[in-house]
């Protein structure tokens, strides 16, 4: 009986003992497979962090590449249309133009989609003008909309202040993800996009955008999957690139509330009446339109001018109506050619003829010029000047450009800056003060550095530079850039980033240096203008010493600013 319990006890111990030694076999695996899982886990990461470091160096390399050239393209084309060309030459220009202000746009799209919401990428507040913010991502649209045969129209309250102080990159990008996912659903008919003044308060503005479409309609499914888009769904590290350029992708929507609810609003989408699909939000934007006088001249009232506006199409009327009230022209509408003529016959009598006359080309292309010709043939109308509205292939691609009887040609959709520069050429006897494009004066003359390594882009800054009056002297790299501040005193330095020998950012620190050791020197203004588009490059620019930072190409009214050291 002892031998058997004995025995029981043993056989206990060793079941103890191999439970034991099975539980610690147990353990030891299970910390071996956590390590390993860990080190994979490690690995994974290191390796998704070294592609993501592939793609960022790929678009940057890209945006680099294809904006150096382009700003070589943009300059030229800026400076042929300052000498006289002939019409079929000019509409040659256009073309250039467009397809360069369209490619650009495209660059500044990826770059900007990409750089959302990387951790390095912080909210920037850039001054900006809701006309243009608004013209841009049209433009971006304009060949699909023409596709399409859509009305494509844009509404601005012009009780708006001209310059506003904001988050530009998600503005845009928001606009731009809403208006491709109109465009997807619109097949026929017209899109709006409309910016309403809702209130001012202290310095700020609250902007309404809405967007609106007679597209399908959608349906309750679609509106509650769109309403219910968590913004978890859309965040940057679940968002592959493909599906964004999915024109009809969901993430879109989600993408864009995500935007408004950082910008601090909340985006709506439902139906109304004359309309099918409709997104709209409110933002706030601060008012520094005050500010911005050091460098902008004011709106020059046109109110010697008299105006006959002919569109058949009554929402696009009401738009110019509310563009010439702001302009302070006097002027009279008519919705067909035959009160137009009435309206020309009567003016005429009466002694007070009509200047200019703004016809809109829709379906009845053939007979808008045959209106125009004659208007110009005869003497009873007296000649007015003739403005076209059209969309851009009419614009870029009419066979008879050099006959046709037309002073001016203006795409759809109209811009306010664009009709003002036409209507203020046209005005008998405008001085060039009238022609300047509204936001931007005359700047200072001043002694300029250039240092640019790009003999195509240095030629295109120096003929626009010296066009503007000022003197120029260039550098070929930072080396020599500094070995000239040291020699002459210069008012503005504007410093490439990308040079041999010496890099922009180099070179900076170095003439930073330099007036740290000679107070008496004082501060020289350095700018960069560079092809280097990332928003993390603006950090670099800063950190470095400089004083602000444009990217290539640059438009005219951004140099502008920065010749009268906005």
């Amino acid at each position: 009986m002892e031998t058997l319990t004995h025995q029981n006890e043993m056989i206990g111990l060793v079941s103890i003992g191999i439970i034991i030694l099975l539980l610690f076999l147990s353990y030891r695996d299970r910390k071996a497979c956590r390590r390993k899982y860990k080190e994979a886990s490690k690995k994974l990461k290191a390796k998704e962090q070294k592609s993501k470091e592939i793609i960022e160096k790929f678009f940057r390399t890209v945006s680099h590449d294809i904006r150096t050239p382009l700003n070589g393209i943009i300059g030229i084309t800026e400076l042929l249309k300052q000498t006289e060309l002939t019409e079929k030459q000019q509409e040659y220009v256009n073309l250039i133009s467009v397809s360069s202000n369209q490619l650009t746009a495209v660059i500044t799209d990826l770059m900007e989609f990409y750089a959302f919401e990387k951790p390095s990428v912080i909210a920037r507040d850039s001054v900006f003008s809701i006309h243009e913010v608004v013209g841009d991502v049209s433009d971006l649209l304009l060949e699909k909309v023409n596709q399409k045969h859509l009305i494509f129209n844009t509404n601005i309250d012009t009780r708006i202040p001209f310059y506003l102080k904001g988050d530009l990159m998600r503005l845009r990008l928001l606009l731009l993800n809403l208006l491709k996912t109109s465009l997807y659903h619109t097949s026929k008919g017209e899109i709006m996009v409309q910016v309403d003044l809702v209130r001012r308060f202290d310095r700020k503005v609250e902007l309404k955008i809405h967007i609106a479409d007679t597209g399908k309609p959608f349906s309750e499914e679609e509106l509650q999957s769109y309403i219910r888009i968590d913004s978890e769904e859309t965040s940057y590290e679940e968002t592959s690139f493909l599906d964004y350029l999915d024109p009809s992708n969901r993430l879109k929507i989600g993408m864009a509330r995500r935007i408004v609810e950082l910008l601090g609003g909340t985006l709506a989408i439902e139906s109304r009446p004359g309309f099918n699909n409709s997104y709209w939000f409110s933002l706030i934007f601060e008012d520094v339109t005050d500010t911005q006088k050091k460098y902008s001249s004011q709106l020059t009232p046109l109110s010697s001018l008299k105006v006959l506006l002919i569109d058949g199409n009554g929402g696009s009327r009401a738009i110019y109506r509310q563009y010439l009230q702001y302009f302070k022209v006097r002027f009279e509408e008519a919705d067909t050619i035959e009160k137009a003529l009435s309206l020309l016959e009567i003016a005429s009598n009466q002694g007070d003829p009509y200047q200019v006359v703004i016809i809109s080309e829709d379906e009845a292309k053939e007979e808008s010029t045959q209106f125009a010709r004659l208007l110009k043939t005869n003497p009873i109308y007296n000649q007015p000047n003739i403005i076209q509205l059209c969309g851009t292939p009419d614009v870029l691609t009419s066979q008879d450009a050099p006959t046709r009887p037309f002073q001016t040609i203006i795409s759809k959709p109209v811009k306010l800056n664009d009709l003002y520069q036409a209507l203020a050429v046209l005005v008998k006897g405008a001085d060039s003060s009238q022609t300047a494009k509204m936001g931007s004066g005359e700047p200072f003359k001043l002694r300029i550095l250039l240092a640019e390594d790009n003999l195509i882009n240095e030629k295109v800054a120096v003929a626009t530079l010296e066009r503007l009056g000022h003197s120029v002297e260039t550098a070929s790299n930072g080396a020599i850039a500094v070995q000239k501040f040291i020699e002459k005193k210069f008012d503005l330095i504007i410093m490439d980033i990308l040079m041999p020998e010496m890099n922009g950012l180099e070179a900076t620190r170095r003439i930073r240096e330099l007036e740290r050791l000679q107070p008496s020197r004082g501060h020289t203004r350095i700018v960069a203008l560079t092809a280097e588009a990332h928003p993390d490059d603006r950090v670099r620019c800063l950190q470095a010493g400089m004083d602000d930072y444009i990217t290539k190409p640059f438009k005219h009214e951004e140099l502008l600013k920065i010749l009268n050291f906005e």
